[in-house]
């Protein structure tokens, strides 16, 4: 039998914190249902979900959003009932269920699934898709003997697979101590330590700072005066009046005036609650560290601006959040025409630049933009920020983002916020250590050379866990080829089996035919 469950919030029931567990897509994992990830339902739920009703042998497997999970229904399970995307196959005779599963996580049927979940939107198999998997069938001795050597194998993989999570972790945690180590000045000795050792002057981080908004505050009145002051000149050559310097000299005083009590000065941070920093450095915002040039922090566009249909087989990328990972930048491509890309010009991203996830669980998450990807645009929740080359290095304001000082106090930022989302506003707002230009230099080059190793050994543990899957796929081919145990010829063969289960349904079918001919005839006889 083949079959499905139900949600019981569409029969009028609702969701527990402890009952009748209830098994979902991410309840499954290898090969069993994991209690942790369950939800309840009451016992009246359970009962009137008869059909999703689970009972140990039974073989779930995932058939919505996530194709293709197996579990097998263990007595400690049970009671439990399943949802419509899990599929419940409950075996007809004396096949073994740890078999079937296995067999379900063959190449040969997980390329099955693949092919019949493809469509648009989110992938599902139907029953009759599940109930067509192709299962080799061998033997049930030989069965037995199968399940007992897959267990042997995998249990060493299962184990090699734990030390490399292991080792995984380690690194990320080394990863984290140094960039810690970085953001509070423990990596490399400081300018101020180097100045007074060899007998110079250093110019501080907050004195570089006030220099830069100084400079920075002073090109935007020019900007902004000069537009005033050539308004003014237009509009009295239109009047046909005469334009002397002293018009001039005075048309560009007021504009000065207008233009200063215009001005909007970046966020600076509140440093009541900040830690004290190494001598020479101070607190800065993202806002203070941005470029003043046009759209130097700014996010995607949104909702019909761009969209998948607009995605083509080639032209300027698109970056997205699966682009952006932790200091890396992940190079999964997607495209759009040269048309469009000029239509979307103020979210382009160019070389050197900071691209920033605005939507995870670990935020900020920055990367650099290679030299290598061409013209790009950012898509929606991904932020490009170029930061003011004259106030800091790009690769340490990008290692500075993902420390996780930086990303504990984010937290603090959208604290209260359902899904961890920072958008323009509050990314402005994250405050960022900063030490003298040249110290900054030289911690991203420390930060990458130290991180160089824990790289090369993460791309390392990322290979062994690809042999692994390939590893276990031999074995599972090995298997259902006949090849990983030995055969007996004494066994019953099984097509003898599957004829027996055969006719066992066909007789349970036909009982079944029978009793409900007979009740329907029971109801229909007139009582005397």
């Amino acid at each position: 039998m083949v079959t499905k469950g139900t949600t019981p919030t569409t029969h009028g029931f609702a969701y527990q914190d402890s009952g009748v567990r209830f098994v979902k897509v991410e309840s499954l994992a290898n090969h069993r249902i994991a209690h942790e990830r369950c939800v309840y339902i009451g016992n009246d739920a359970h009962q009137a979900l008869k059909r999703s009703q689970l009972s140990p042998g039974d073989v779930l497997i995932s058939i919505a959003g996530t194709l293709g999970r197996v579990a097998v229904v263990q007595d400690q399970d049970v009671p439990a009932n399943t949802n419509q995307a899990v599929a419940l196959i409950r075996l007809t005779g004396e096949p073994h269920p740890e078999y079937v599963a296995h067999a379900l996580d063959s190449s040969v049927a997980k390329k099955a699934v693949e092919e019949g979940g493809r469509g648009v939107g989110l992938q599902n198999l139907n029953l009759g898709q599940v109930s067509g998997l192709p299962v080799v069938f061998a033997p049930v001795p030989e069965q037995e003997r199968i399940v007992k050597a897959l267990d042997s194998y995998f249990s060493r993989l299962d184990d090699a697979v734990a030390t490399l999570e292991r080792v995984q972790r380690n690194l990320k945690r080394y990863r984290a101590s140094v960039l810690k180590a970085a953001v509070e000045g423990r990596l490399v000795p400081t300018e101020a330590e180097l100045a007074r050792t060899e007998g110079r002057d250093y110019e501080p981080a907050d004195v570089l700072l006030a220099r830069i908004l100084k400079e920075r505050k002073a090109r935007w009145l020019g900007r902004e005066a000069e537009k005033r002051r050539a308004k003014a000149e237009a509009k009295a050559t239109k009047a046909a009046k005469s334009w002397t310097k002293g018009d001039e000299e005075a048309a560009l005083a007021k504009a000065r005036a207008v233009a200063a009590k215009k001005y909007k000065a970046p966020a600076s941070p509140d440093t009541s609650a900040l830690p004290e920093l190494p001598e020479g450095w101070c607190w800065v915002t993202v806002d203070q560290l941005t470029s003043d040039e046009p759209w130097s922090l700014t996010d995607g566009p949104f909702g019909s601006n761009l969209k998948t249909a607009h995605y083509t087989d080639a032209g300027p990328r698109v970056v997205r959040l699966q682009n952006i990972g932790d200091g890396e930048f992940k190079d999964a491509e997607a495209h759009i025409s040269e048309e469009h890309y000029n239509s979307l010009l103020k979210h382009a991203v160019h070389a050197g630049d900071l691209v920033v996830s605005s939507l995870g669980e670990e935020l900020p998450r920055a990367c650099a933009v290679p030299d290598s990807l061409g013209p790009a645009i950012v898509k929606a929740d991904c932020i490009r920020f170029a930061p003011d080359v004259q106030l800091s290095a790009a690769r340490f304001v990008m290692h500075a983002l993902n420390s996780t000082p930086t990303r504990r106090r984010t937290e603090k930022l959208v604290h209260g916020v359902g899904r961890p989302r920072i958008g323009l506003t509050l990314l402005r707002r994250v405050p960022l250590p900063l030490p003298p230009l040249a110290e900054q230099r030289r911690i991203a080059n420390e930060i990458d050379r130290t991180l160089s190793v824990a790289t090369h050994a993460c791309d390392e543990v990322a290979a062994q866990n690809d042999r692994v899957g390939r590893l276990r796929q031999s074995i599972l081919k090995w298997a259902f080829g006949g090849k990983l145990v030995d055969q007996d010829p004494n066994d019953e063969p099984a097509s003898v089996l599957l004829e027996r289960i055969k006719a066992e349904r066909e007789n349970a079918q036909a009982a079944a035919k029978a009793k409900n001919k007979a009740g329907r005839t029971k109801r229909k006889k007139k009582p005397a």
